[in-house]
């Protein structure tokens, strides 16, 4: 899964979308455009962040997913080779 890293901004400049999405979620009506544009900000800035250590995270495990494969397959090949 790969992440599109302008979309946290993308909400912060089309808020109507995203209130639109979330506001039935939301504990109050009107609780998710009452947000300050700072505390938004902080928000996308923090989801960012997230997003990259995601990222991260999915290419170790694509990593070690080929790794296991290998190793799996030298060993099914010194098994039968015996």
């Amino acid at each position: 899964m790969k992440t599109d890293r302008a979309y946290p901004s993308a909400l912060i400049l089309q808020p109507s979308c995203f209130f639109e999405r979330f506001a039935p979620f939301a504990d109050a009506p009107g609780a998710l455009e009452k947000t300050p544009l700072p505390e938004q900000r902080r928000i996308v800035a923090k989801v960012d962040q997230l997003m990259a250590l995601v990222d991260q995270l999915e290419a170790q495990l694509t990593t070690f997913r080929a790794t296991a494969a290998n190793l799996l397959e030298a060993l099914v090949a010194k098994l039968t080779a015996a």
